[in-house]
């Protein structure tokens, strides 16, 4: 049986924005909706896509800023 020795390589890298600069976009005062301690709607989040070149396995990560 082949066991793949994974050697994986990133194929796309994608920046969400976060719910504030969406919203900021279309000209909505944020700071009336959500107030000052709105943490998550400030945080962005990176999505990482690797694809091992050998078996194709696909393994996605995820971060966000702090």
């Amino acid at each position: 049986m082949f066991r793949c020795k994974h050697d994986y390589e990133l194929i796309d890298k994608t920046v969400l924005e976060s719910g504030y600069e969406q919203m900021t976009k279309n000209g909505t005062d944020v700071k009336k909706l959500y107030g000052p301690d709105a943490t998550d709607f400030i945080r962005k989040k990176l999505v990482l896509t690797f694809k091992c070149p050998h078996c194709k396995k696909i393994k996605i990560r995820e971060t966000s800023n702090p």
